[in-house]
């Protein structure tokens, strides 16, 4: 996962990088608004930690110009500022950050709540994925699952279905399919692929579509006995028992 930081003290800076590092975040860091703007839409970084109060271009501004721009509304911002009062505080908020820590702050605090808003986004989007036709997504990674989910659907019964197909395509490289799946859900990509399937199986039992081994050569599983193996992996429950109880409710 990717720290963009943003703050012009380079102590606190230094720190900051040696902190989210020392937890195995990649960082990009920047002593100031307009260089932290340039950053993380190069890099997209997964969340933000930004100073407010900085030279050149100040955080709140910073983040209003990212708000501005739908591709970049998804990533998530942390004010880090020794700017304390109640006003401040709900400004912070109001432009679009998530959250607010004032100076000094506590490292487990922070890293605590990063953790939490990067394990959240990932839910969202995984859950979004496995529900197809349920939202609609705007940013460029959301974009691309979109893309991605459409072509495991319209390859769904084909057992050969991997990255190499996804890949074609989507005209990507195969190394790009599997760094950008990884860094999204942080699956591989034939875990994702066969978590998907597990998800539509799940969907196709629960309407009661077809029986157990229908459903599992329907959706690319080779044979039975390794679905219903990934089905309990998953779920927790073999899919018989998941049939049969839907049928007693």
């Amino acid at each position: 996962m990717l720290v963009a930081i943003v703050e012009d003290n380079l102590g606190i800076r230094k720190n900051l990088v040696e902190l989210f590092e020392l937890y195995d975040y990649e960082t990009i860091s920047s002593e100031n608004g307009s260089d932290g703007l340039y950053k993380i839409m190069k890099y997209r970084p997964n969340i933000v930690v930004a100073d407010i109060m900085m030279p050149d271009m100040d955080g709140l501004t910073m983040v209003e110009k990212l708000r501005a721009e739908p591709e970049y509304r998804h990533i998530p911002i942390i004010f880090l500022t020794a700017k304390s009062s109640l006003e401040d505080k709900l400004r912070g908020l109001e432009t679009g950050a998530v959250d607010y820590i004032t100076k000094p702050f506590e490292s487990k605090e922070l890293l605590q709540k990063v953790s939490n808003l990067l394990e959240l986004g990932k839910r969202q989007m995984v859950n979004a994925l496995s529900t197809p036709n349920k939202q609609s997504f705007e940013s460029a990674d959301q974009t691309f699952l979109t893309k991605l989910r459409t072509v495991i659907e319209a390859n769904i019964s084909n057992e050969k279905l991997d990255v190499y197909m996804l890949a074609l395509a989507l005209n990507f490289s195969t190394s790009s399919i599997h760094k950008k799946v990884k860094q999204i859900t942080n699956k591989s990509t034939n875990q994702f692929i066969r978590e998907y399937r597990l998800e539509r199986a799940k969907q196709m039992i629960e309407d009661q579509h077809a029986n157990i081994s229908e459903i599992a050569f329907s959706l690319g599983f080779n044979s039975v006995s390794y679905f219903s193996k990934s089905f309990k992996d998953y779920f927790g429950q073999n899919p018989k028992k998941s049939s049969s109880k839907n049928t007693v409710e």
